[in-house]
């Protein structure tokens, strides 16, 4: 009874056209264009983060207790390098100095210094200095140029010794190199900036050692100007006009107009 019922439900007219109309519209999306894609997701890049932090350096005081350094080596953390290969390089170099170890300050110096520092040690004169210093005052900073630099004053009694060096540190090799010390250096050093100050004082000793001893001035003469000469005036050639002269009145070795001729000189003429 239940299948009878569903079959005149399916015959019935109205259920009939509807169900073709579903037929006919499911046919035609099925035939039809395929609905486009949805638009790509558009993502924007990424914020750019900026160079990278410099690496975190370990402290003065630190890496001092690491190393044994001297405690005679002042270095302010203000005034340290920006890495530990750096620190630890400039530490060592000053701890071989104050502790009179020449040989191992030689390792980490330029040739030159290198022969410098093998004649002070031949004369005794190492020895005697590095015996009286109390401490070495360090900092280090840039050159005009960019080259890392490290200055040095080393206390010795009442006197101070200052060195500035231009410093190259790769990883654990290391290579110092001193620069000109000028005279009085200690009381021309002004400002926060040494190192800057420093390199302004041996410009100014250069400029001036350029410069003449003693500006010499030579007198010049004009001769642009001619003689005026005159036809028949009786002057000869380079006479001036109303100046001393050859046909002058009163000219030693000329008669003036009128004058009795004088008798000739000699042993007849007296």
């Amino acid at each position: 009874m239940t299948s009878l019922l569903n079959l005149r439900r399916l015959l019935h007219p109205d259920a009939l056209a509807l169900a073709l109309v579903a037929g006919a519209g499911a046919t035609l999306v099925g035939c039809g264009e395929e609905p486009p894609p949805p638009p790509p997701v558009v993502r924007a890049p990424p914020p750019d983060p900026g160079p990278p932090p410099p690496p975190p350096v370990t402290p003065i005081e630190q890496l001092m207790a690491q190393l044994g350094i001297d405690p005679r080596v002042r270095l302010p953390e203000a005034q340290a390098p920006s890495t530990d290969a750096e620190r630890i390089a400039v530490l060592r170099f000053c701890d071989a100095f104050v502790r009179g170890k020449d040989a191992d300050a030689r390792r980490m110096m330029s040739l030159p210094d290198q022969l410098q520092l093998d004649a002070i040690v031949a004369s005794g004169d190492f020895a005697k200095t590095i015996g009286g210093v109390t401490r070495v005052d360090v900092r280090t900073g840039k050159s005009p140029d960019g080259d890392e630099c490290m200055l040095a004053v080393f206390h010795v009694g009442m006197d101070f010794q200052p060195q500035l060096w231009l410093m190259d540190v790769k990883g654990e090799d290391a290579n110092f190199e001193s620069l000109p010390t000028p005279p009085d250096i200690m009381n021309r050093l002004s400002g926060a900036d040494w190192i800057a100050a420093w390199f302004k004082v041996n410009k100014d000793e250069l400029a001036r050692a350029e410069e003449p001893d003693e500006l010499i001035v030579i007198p010049q003469t004009d001769f642009s100007e001619k003689a005026d000469l005159t036809e028949g005036s009786g002057d000869g050639p380079g006479f001036t006009p109303g100046g001393p002269g050859p046909g002058a009145p009163g000219v030693p070795g000329r008669r003036m107009p009128g004058a009795p001729v004088a008798p000739p000189r000699g042993p007849l003429g007296r």
